[in-house]
């Protein structure tokens, strides 16, 4: 996994820039105090948040949030953690707060709180680290980014804590925790066991309990096989009685069903005689009907007779009705149009009545209007125009805007300019740079100075230039605004005479309109009193028309209620006839009904005769009966004691052979528990003791292996940095770091500064390379700031060698030191320019955006 873009705003010195990476290494240079550091911390930030530094020391003075960006790329996939910060007000101070935080995998935003975000990233790098957002990553500051002040910090690290932030890299930390929970299980395990022969020991009872209810079980068994035998006999003695009684039972069912065939014969009988006088009952019902019918029938013929005559009055009658509505409908008419006429004439009134009040206000009108023209007209302007000038006021303004701006723009370049050369001043009399404490040389700033004091001089005499350019503006802007004014006035003076002639002439014009329309309006109101007058008379014959059609439309109802009188008599007749018809059909058919009902009755009585007789030898078959009744129940009763004493033997031998399983399950539980503790107790024993001393075996073989590796590695950079074969780094069982002079140990305390920083460094890119090559950390980036502090220039020279013969697949180097641009695959130069750090690519040539502070790669 690599890095692939580093973007930031309002961080230090940066407004906005962009730093794309590929592999190999990159070199950003630039003089001490541009900015270079920033982006260091900037990646840090975004992957760990403010555990190692707070937000309020990299955010831009000035600015109300910042933002900073990293993207990652592994096996084709991108990753991009976001951190935003915000400026907040917390009791009085002001103070950072996190804003957004994202991750995205391939353009999928999930929004994560600060610990989950910490937590995805150590997984991504393959850290072993704690998530806690406030936590500091030593394996981070070590083995991959070491800041430009803390290069020598390892070196005086106590060894415990270096020897285990290099236990927890290498991974080995695992083993001591397998073998203290080696431990912890086969303590776990003896408790067990012991549980394990307590809970047998209560089981040791169970032995005597079974042989007890074994015996039990036998004796209750043979007690069993006797009751069953018994309860045999019963049943077959049982059967034979139940077929007995069901013998003697089908015989009283058979006179049961004679008695009950009796019974329905009786009141087949009764039913037969409640229809026949039911029947004799309708018959003289329909008689007296029959007679009803031809008396209606005779009443009912007058009434149809009569049909046609009331037929051909209702038609008389309604033709007179026809005759009156259109009499009444034309009146109607008439009524309406005069109704029309009274309105039109009041609409006519009114009308003239508008065009009166019209032509009175137009005259007032003209006659106010001619007041103020007079009093215009002597009013005139007497005073000459000032003189005026060649541009616009929209011109002037223009250039008084540019003007200003360029004044503006001149102002802050003095300032940028005095500023940039005090602190140029103030780092030449310190002769030592106040961030990264370098000793700076006056003759090396001596340009820059001269530079400096010209950019302030040349600062000053724009903006004098620029001001005497605004004030004339100025001059310009006020002339033209008088002359404008004046030029308005008189404008305004001549448009104002103009409209009020315009205005009379117009008035006067619609004057004459309205009292032309008013005469018109005249002549309209007089003939529409004409038309109302003659449409009255017309109007008033509706009242007799109504009466003449009201009696008419009752004269026809009486007549078409007659006729419909006929029409239901005709109706009424032909049911009547059907009705007649139908009463003959049923005295038919109750005359048959009685014929078979007597035959019924014949036949009944016969029947009768045999059933009785069948039924006189009812009391012998009771008799029997009864007797095969009583010895089936004594024989029942004697079934159900066997069988109530068999459950009862059944439910006793169910217990005892109950107790008996429980017994037996409980000594089989015992042997097994005794054999579970007997094995929990060999599986403790061997993780307390062979297992135990492998895993620590085991690690102690890994650490060595790592080791040796790990010295391995520190010597041979060392060496390559230093060039004196008389120097070696070493290291003891802590891996803390030391030198060896000509065989003899020396601590690191007693080094010079740049065979201390050798050290430092060797140690950290020697870790690096171990925990890489064990599989710990997938983060193929390397960060170094200013790597070579306290370096002679053999050593620079040396270090750009072991860089390039490392050939590690990304390494972010910081450096003010131009000698290691020979062994960078890219560099990157970082310049301030008013303040602003910006990003400069010698393979690309310096444009505008970039000078800007936007986004440069």
């Amino acid at each position: 996994m690599q890095l692939r873009r580093v973007e930031v705003r309002n961080i230090r010195s940066y407004r906005h820039a962009r730093l794309d990476l590929t592999g190999g290494t990159t070199l950003l240079v630039g003089d001490v105090g541009s900015g270079k550091t920033s982006l260091l911390y900037a990646v840090e930030m975004a992957l760990f948040g403010t555990a190692e530094i707070e937000a309020t020391f990299l955010v831009r003075h000035g600015s109300s949030e910042a933002t900073v960006s990293v993207t990652l790329e592994d096996d084709g996939h991108l990753y991009e953690i976001e951190r935003a910060f915000r400026r907040v007000r917390r009791k009085g101070r002001e103070t950072f707060e996190p804003g957004r935080l994202s991750f995205r995998r391939d353009g999928a935003t999930t929004s994560y709180s600060a610990t989950e975000l910490r937590q995805q990233v150590i997984e991504l790098l393959g850290f072993r680290d704690n998530p806690n957002p406030r936590a500091h990553s030593d394996l981070w500051r070590w083995a991959v980014y070491v800041p430009q002040e803390q290069m020598r910090e390892i070196l005086s690290a106590p060894p415990a804590e270096r020897l285990e932030t290099v236990r927890k890299a290498l991974g080995v930390e695992r083993y001591r925790l397998a073998a203290e929970n080696a431990k912890e299980a086969a303590r776990d395990l003896r408790q067990s066991a012991t549980a394990y022969r307590d809970r047998a020991e209560t089981l040791r009872r169970f032995s005597e309990d079974f042989e007890r209810a074994a015996n039990e079980v036998r004796r209750l068994e043979g007690e069993r096989e006797r009751i069953e035998s018994a309860l045999r006999a019963a049943e077959a003695g049982l059967v034979q009685l139940r077929q007995r009684s069901a013998e003697v039972d089908l015989a009283l069912q058979a006179l049961e069903s004679v008695r009950t065939r009796l019974g329905d014969l009786a009141r087949d009988a009764t039913l037969d005689r409640r229809r026949a006088e039911e029947s004799e009952r309708r018959s003289v019902a329909r008689r007296q009907e029959l007679e009803q019918v031809d008396s209606e029938l005779e009443e009912l013929a007058a009434l149809v007779a009569d049909q046609p005559r009331r037929a051909t009055a209702l038609a008389d009658w309604e033709r007179s009705v026809t005759a009156q509505r259109g009499e009444v409908e034309r009146a109607s008419v008439a009524e309406a149009n005069w109704a029309g006429a009274q309105e039109l004439q009041r609409a006519r009134e009114a009308e003239r009545t508008r065009y009166v009040e019209d032509v009175e206000r137009l005259r007032s009108e003209v006659d106010r209007k001619r007041t103020v023209l007079s009093e215009v007209e002597g009013e005139g302007i007497r005073e000459p125009l000032p003189p005026s000038s060649p541009l616009s006021i929209a011109e002037i303004e223009a250039a008084l805007d540019t003007a200003r701006r360029a004044e503006q723009a001149a102002a802050e370049s003095a300032a940028v300019a005095r500023r940039a050369l005090g602190e140029l001043e103030e780092l030449v009399r310190g002769g030592v740079c106040p961030r990264c404490h370098q000793s700076v040389r006056p003759e090396e700033f001596a340009t820059h100075q001269a530079e400096g004091q010209s950019a302030v001089s040349q600062s000053v005499q724009r903006v004098q230039a620029t001001r005497a350019e605004s004030e004339g503006l100025e001059r310009l802007r006020r002339q033209r605004e008088a002359y404008d004014r004046a030029l308005a006035a008189w404008l305004g003076h001549a448009q104002r005479r103009g409209d009020l002639e315009t205005a009379i002439r117009e008035d006067q014009q619609a004057l004459s309109q309205s009292e032309g329309r008013l005469r018109l309006a005249g002549e309209a109101v007089a003939e529409a009193d004409r038309q109302a007058t003659a449409l009255a008379e017309a109007a008033r014959s509706i009242g007799p028309a109504r009466e003449r059609l009201a009696e008419a439309q009752r004269k026809a109802d009486s007549a078409r209620g007659a006729l419909e009188a006929s029409g239901r008599a005709a109706e009424r007749r032909g049911a009547l006839t059907e009705r007649l018809e139908s009463l003959r059909r049923e005295e038919e058919r109750s005359a048959r009904e009685s014929e078979e009902t007597e035959r019924r009755r014949r036949e009944r009585d016969v029947e009768v005769l045999g059933l009785k007789e069948r039924l006189s030898n009812e009391a012998e078959a009771r008799q029997a009966a009864q007797s095969a009744r009583a010895a089936l129940g004594v024989q029942e009763a004697e079934r159900h004691r066997l069988a109530e004493e068999r459950g009862r033997l059944a439910g006793l031998w169910q217990g005892a052979l109950n107790d008996q399983r429980r017994a037996e399950a409980a000594r089989v539980e015992r042997d097994r528990l005794l054999h579970e503790a007997e094995t929990v107790d060999s599986k403790a024993a061997w993780l307390s003791t062979a297992f135990h001393e492998a895993v620590l075996t085991m690690e102690k073989r890994v650490l060595e292996h790592a080791q040796a590796e790990f010295e391995h590695t520190f010597r041979t950079y060392f060496g390559a940095l230093m060039d004196d074969p008389d120097l070696v780094a070493v290291t003891d069982s802590t891996f803390s770091p030391s030198a060896e002079i000509r065989g003899v140990g020396t601590p690191a305390e007693a080094l010079s500064g740049g065979e201390r920083t050798s050290l430092a460094l060797a140690y950290r890119l020697a870790l690096s390379r171990v925990v890489r090559s064990l599989g710990g950390l997938r983060f193929d980036a390397l960060l170094l700031d200013e790597p070579t502090d306290g370096f002679s220039p053999e050593q620079v020279q040396s270090m750009g060698q072991l860089l390039e013969e490392l050939r590690l697949p990304q390494v972010l180097l910081v450096s003010h030191e131009r000698e290691l641009e020979s062994v960078a695959d890219r560099v990157v130069r970082v310049e301030k320019e008013g303040g602003v750090s910006v990003l400069r690519d010698p393979r690309r040539p310096a444009d505008a955006e970039a000078a800007a502070g936007e986004p440069a790669t």
